[in-house]
């Protein structure tokens, strides 16, 4: 499969609110193939008055030789590339 080399996809999914549980949900749909998970939350905070919560994330999932990069913001959550060795 030569031409999975050096695969590289842009994925940007653009929301107002998200949640680590969300996020830990989307993730679940590869755990066929999962091998290391690191989530860490680098922020988050509410804002008084709304229902939006806002998280900052970085996920790091490594699955074989997959390497997916997630982060997530005030605009939500972002795949930033889905790379495939």
């Amino acid at each position: 499969m030569n031409f999975l080399r050096r695969f590289r996809l842009r994925i940007f999914v653009e929301s107002t609110q998200i949640k680590a549980s969300i996020a830990s949900s989307f993730l679940m749909l590869l755990q066929m193939r999962l091998f290391f998970l690191k989530l860490f939350v680098i922020k988050a905070w509410g804002v008084i008055g709304t229902s939006f919560v806002y998280a900052s994330l970085l996920i790091s999932l490594k699955s074989g030789r997959t390497q997916i990069k997630y982060r997530g913001g005030i605009h939500g959550l972002r795949v930033l590339q889905v790379q495939v060795f």
